[in-house]
């Protein structure tokens, strides 16, 4: 897999956090009796002094957001789960940066601050000159206006001082709402649907919690992703759905190399693959190289369902390691699971039908996986590469092409496998070496 790395941007940079504090508490205008009398020109200077110091912070806003300008989120991909269909890869590209770096930025924040307090501006002034300046900051691109967000919730004010819970309604901008959440916070969303027209960027973990999947469903219509996840915070979804609509390619949920992601109770549905057969997932976790290894479980998908993705159920790369139970899988067209690269983890007592392949596992995955049905598609279990599954307990039925492929030099193991109405039973290549346990379906080769 080939994909750039996003930049990922710090939720609120330090001065930022420092400056409103000070404004809150009226660290920096000094005491009514210590400032200057306006008519004199000394104040008059302090007063453009003042102006020029708001105006520094807005133009440091813009360079920062500036630097996350967006490139295309989609990169091209060489994996593939020699499925019957193309592979369902697809990650975010890096962002173009500019040379304005975090320290530059904090370093102009910095300077401003040291100007307030030194001029005694006065903080209502500042607030409302702040405010207007910050409307007027343009983003380009779906991170960069997340960054933006955040950064205006710090600089005024809007940011909460503490993790806090926040409820929300059909209609309310959920990109303000959680601009203004610090680590660790909730947003409780009411029934109904929350309509997305740009993807929803999570800079901080927080939890956004439904009222049930079948009553809550946040309904998108932007390209690329509905959620897409750029923190290393834990971010949590639960008892909702995300569905994809329209004819943008997109997939319901991507999360980058730092991410940890628990879906509990949630549905990812209709995600959409591009003119090469990229992206399309329900969840896409995606790093380049073995990027998240070594970070144990980063998806954690437990009672979910993944319904009529074009791409995967759940896609997983780099090192990601997942840990799905009772999950449910059906018409995802290439995949209902796919384990591509370093990637690892288990997937137990899960139920696939009608997807491309049931369980895809390829470059040297090593999942367990364990007492899964699958039903129907083409092909219900399948490994390549130097993968190396360990298989315990599932029930493989009606697979058009066959039940178990191995190809490649696939090792690991299958144990307690019954297959049902295929044509095949499982089938290996000529340098294929898995340890078969007691299964109930028939062994074919092939040549090649």
């Amino acid at each position: 897999m080939t994909s750039g790395r996003m930049r990922v941007p710090r939720a609120i940079p330090v001065t930022a956090s420092a400056l409103i504090t000070a404004l809150a508490l009226g660290g920096c205008s000094g005491d009514a009796a210590s400032r200057p009398d306006p008519t004199t020109s000394a104040s008059l200077a302090a007063e453009i002094d003042c102006t020029a110091a708001v105006d520094s912070i807005v133009f440091a806003t813009q360079r920062y957001v500036d630097s996350y300008a967006a490139g295309s989120a989609v990169a091209a991909s060489d994996a593939t789960t020699e499925a019957p269909s193309s592979s369902p890869s697809g990650a975010p590209a890096s962002p173009t940066p500019t040379a304005y770096s975090d320290a530059d930025f904090q370093a102009d924040l910095s300077a401003a601050q040291g100007v307030i307090a030194e001029r005694g501006c006065d903080p209502a002034r500042v607030r409302a000159d702040l405010e207007n300046g910050l409307a007027d900051v343009t983003p380009q691109g779906a991170v960069a206006d997340a960054v933006l967000r955040q950064l205006t919730a710090s600089l005024t004010g809007r940011l909460a001082p503490e993790p806090t819970t926040r409820e929300a309604s059909p209609g309310d901008d959920l990109a303000d709402v959680l601009a203004a959440l610090p680590e660790g916070s909730t947003v409780t969303l009411a029934p109904g649907e929350y309509g997305l027209s740009d993807p929803l960027v999570l800079l901080t973990g927080v939890t956004i919690r439904g009222a049930g999947r079948d009553a809550t469903t946040i309904v998108s219509t932007a390209p690329e992703a509905a959620v897409l996840v750029l923190t290393a915070g834990r971010v949590e979804l639960a008892d909702l759905t995300v569905r994809h609509e329209g004819d943008a390619p997109a997939s319901g949920m991507l999360a980058g190399p730092a991410a940890s992601v628990v879906a509990t109770g949630v549905r990812f549905a209709g995600g959409r693959v591009d003119a090469e057969g990229l992206g399309g997932s329900g969840v896409l976790m995606f790093a380049p190289g073995e990027d998240a290894a070594g970070r144990g479980t980063t998806l954690e998908a437990t009672d979910t369902e993944f319904a009529d993705n074009a791409g995967g159920g759940i896609v997983l790369t780099g090192g990601h390691q997942a840990s799905v139970v009772r999950g449910t899988f059906h018409g995802n067209g290439q995949c209902g699971i796919c384990f591509l690269g370093a990637v690892g983890g288990s997937v137990e007592d899960s139920t696939f039908e009608g997807n491309g392949v049931g369980i895809a596992v390829t470059g040297t995955a090593a999942p367990a996986l364990l007492r899964n049905t699958i039903a129907g598609g083409e092909v219900g279990f399948q490994a390549s590469d130097q993968a190396a599954p360990v298989v315990d307990g599932a029930t493989i039925s009606g697979s058009a092409r066959a039940a178990v492929i191995y190809t490649g030099t696939a090792s690991g193991r299958l144990d307690h496998v019954t297959c049902v109405d295929v044509p095949f039973g499982i089938v290996v290549g000529p340098s294929v070496y898995p340890e078969l346990g007691e299964n109930t379906c028939a062994l074919a080769t092939t040549d090649g």
